[in-house]
Parts: C-alpha cells; sequence; structure tokens
C-alpha cells in the first residue's frame, strides 16, 4: 500500500507541473497553447534517448529541459501573428507534427516505444522505489512551484497579465511584448520538459501515444478545473483529478467499465466547474 500510495502522489505531482506549465502559457499570458503535451513528450524522449546514448542522469536532465523549452521559443515565432482559435489550431498541428516523427522516426524506435529508462541517479545513489522517487520528485515540485510564486508575484508576473487583458494598451506603454511571450513560453516549455523526464523516469517506458490528446484534455481540465491565473489552481486542479479515480478503484468495477467510467468522471466535472465557477474554482482571470 505504500508503494501504491507513493506512485499516485507521483502522478499527481506530474500533474501539477503539467499544469503549472499550462496556467502560465493560458492563465496569465492567454496563450491556447495546445502544443504543450508535444513539449513534454520532447522533454521525455530526450531524456531517454540521451540516458540511452550514456550521457547520464544530470546531461539528460539538462537536455530534457532546455531542448523542449527552445521548440517553444520557435513554436511561438512560428505562430506569433496568430491569436485566439487559430493560434490554437496552429500549436495543435504541432501536436500532430511532433507525434507524427516519434512514431515513424526510427531512433525513437516507432510505435514501440523506448523501454528500460534508467531512474534517476544523484551522487551515485538511485531513485528507484516508488517512495524514493517520490521524495525526488517533491523536491522537484517544491522548488518549481517557489520559481513559479516569485515570478508571478512580481512585476514581470503583473505585465504578463496586463498582456494577457489588453496587449495593445501594453505595446501603447512602450513594452515589448513579443519578448515577454517568448520568455513565458521558453520557461513553460522547460517546465513541460521536466515533467516528461519525471514521466519517463518514473514510467520508464514510453510511446508516442502517451504524448497526444487524452492527455493533453486531462492537463486543460486541471489547469480549468483549479482556476486559471491562480498560483495554487494547478494543485487544486491535480488533487481532484488525481484522487477522484483512483477512489474507483475500491469500488470493485471491472476494468472495461473503469476506463470510461473515469472520462466521463472528467467531462462531468469539467462542465460542473464551467456552469458554476466559469473561471474555474480559484480562478483569478479579471475579465469574462
Amino acid at each position: 500500500m505504500i508503494d501504491y500510495f507513493a506512485t499516485v502522489l507521483v502522478f499527481f505531482i506530474y500533474n501539477v507541473l503539467t499544469a503549472v506549465a499550462a496556467n502560465l502559457t493560458l492563465g496569465y499570458l492567454g496563450l491556447f497553447n495546445l502544443g504543450l503535451i508535444a513539449l513534454i513528450g520532447i522533454g521525455a524522449y530526450c531524456y531517454a534517448l540521451f540516458q540511452s546514448i550514456g550521457c547520464g542522469f544530470w546531461l539528460s536532465t539538462l537536455l530534457a529541459i532546455l531542448i523542449p523549452g527552445l521548440f517553444a521559443i520557435g513554436l511561438q515565432y512560428l505562430t506569433r501573428k496568430l491569436k485566439g482559435d487559430y493560434f490554437g489550431i496552429a500549436t495543435l498541428g504541432f501536436t500532430y507534427l511532433v507525434f507524427a516523427i516519434l512514431v515513424n522516426a526510427d531512433f525513437t524506435r516507432g510505435a514501440l516505444g523506448i523501454p528500460g529508462i534508467p531512474k534517476p541517479v544523484i551522487f551515485g545513489f538511485e531513485f528507484g522505489s516508488p517512495l524514493l522517487f517520490l521524495l525526488f520528485s517533491t523536491i522537484v515540485l517544491v522548488i518549481v512551484l517557489f520559481i513559479v510564486y516569485r515570478l508571478v508575484n512580481s512585476r514581470f508576473g503583473r505585465l504578463m497579465q496586463a498582456i494577457r487583458d489588453d496587449e495593445t494598451s501594453v505595446k501603447v506603454l512602450g513594452k515589448n511584448t513579443d519578448a515577454v511571450k517568448y520568455k513565458v513560453t521558453f520557461f513553460a516549455g522547460c517546465i513541460a520538459g521536466l515533467a516528461g523526464m519525471i514521466f519517463a523516469s518514473f514510467i520508464t517506458f514510453i510511446d508516442p501515444f502517451s504524448f497526444l490528446l487524452p492527455p493533453l484534455i486531462t492537463i486543460l481540465t486541471i489547469a480549468i478545473l483549479g482556476g486559471l491565473a491562480s498560483f495554487w489552481g494547478p494543485v487544486l486542479g491535480a488533487a481532484i483529478i488525481t484522487v477522484i479515480p483512483e477512489l474507483l478503484r475500491f469500488v470493485g468495477l471491472p476494468s472495461s467499465v473503469l476506463g470510461p467510467l473515469r472520462v466521463l468522471i472528467y467531462a462531468v466535472i469539467l462542465i460542473v466547474v464551467l456552469v458554476y465557477w466559469p473561471k474555474g474554482i480559484l480562478g483569478n482571470i479579471k475579465y469574462e
């Protein structure tokens, strides 16, 4: 049971990290970026591939963080003139492009995926068991949340929200809004890559189908449910989405029913929240 609860908490931390990345772009900056799940996949594959060629934990992790951030900047540059739905569709196209590469490339082993991904090893100590991995991922989460808290409560954080609310007015004041968007998307991409690294190293297996629409819907559900532009929103949303489906394991339903029922619960929760809390439970967006 200890390993079970540790595993659930690790997935909770993974969900928080992905929702934090989504909240930075969608909640604080107003960019409906549907390429986030592709950035998570890039981070996971970078970690797995660089580990497979003997780069070691630190270098593999660093590359798994930086490379998705660079891809995020490139995606933001290519879509810089698009707004609203058009921006979302373009970033969704990026997700499918990355998926097509992952599922067809030889170096990714295609649809077969990559097995045997090493666990984190720091100073010769391996975080192999679920409980030890929970300790590692908790430290990572605390560091990320501390940085994000300082960011969103700074002058730069207020500038992000001003761009979200009225970008034209911010430009009139002489601010370079494109530079702000590049910085935020890079940081969000780095967090997404870090989440992908945690996912890959904990599961020790990845395939392209782990980074497509279903997990993207879960990430957006968590971010919207907890509340956009709220620091604690991703934490609350991840807690609800992670814990409630796990309670179904103790009901004794067959797996053929349990899977569809989880999706149904996600949908019901999201509809109820959007009806009664349009901004999310802890949402802090100032406009409708």
